[in-house]
């Protein structure tokens, strides 16, 4: 049986879910036995430099994992400085197939954390382009995980399922998206 773990993120209202089977931690659900042997594991997160990739990126360097943060941003979130050595960055776009091929080609990669997505107001900016971020930068990764073989792909879903007056939400609470 599946269950939800929901961790509040630091200095955030805002609250993450993790989905795993009983028992398991954090880490523990992208074990790959390839990996076994060495007793590490390696996470790419696909925008790993905002919000959710960031602390997600933190919390498995503090748990001793490496994490690769692939991300058209070149900056360098804060909370990620004390533990930039278990980090590797790799600037790309998830539109871009063949560039998000090649990270994770030749890598033992245990999972893929998914947290690239344009949502609400920011969507109308560009909405061609937002709408084929948000469709087909997962498929590319859901693609290539299935390509490369990689055990576990973790996709990241934001507050904006539930009202917008919503100030906290858990995965009972009623969904009433403002917009598609």
């Amino acid at each position: 049986r599946w269950q939800i773990i929901a961790v509040l993120l630091p200095r955030s209202t805002a609250m993450k879910l993790y989905i795993c089977v009983p028992g398991c931690t954090f880490t523990s659900r992208f074990r790959n036995p390839l990996n076994e042997r060495r007793g590490l594991l390696t996470v790419l997160i696909t925008g790993g430099h905002g919000h959710l990739g960031a602390w997600i990126a933190q919390h498995l360097a503090r748990a001793g994992q490496r994490s690769i943060l692939f991300d058209l941003n070149p900056v360098q979130p804060d909370q990620l400085t004390p533990v930039s050595d278990r980090i590797e960055y790799v600037r790309g776009d998830v539109l871009d197939f063949p560039r998000l091929a090649d990270t994770i080609r030749g890598r033992d990669i245990d999972g893929i954390v998914h947290t690239v997505g344009v949502m609400g107001e920011m969507v109308l900016d560009n909405p061609h382009h937002n709408v084929r971020l948000n469709i087909e930068g997962t498929h590319n990764v859901l693609e290539l995980a299935r390509q490369f073989a990689v055990p576990k792909v973790v996709y990241t879903g934001t507050g904006a399922v539930y009202s917008a007056g919503s100030v906290s939400a858990t995965e009972d609470s009623p969904t009433a998206p403002a917009d598609l």
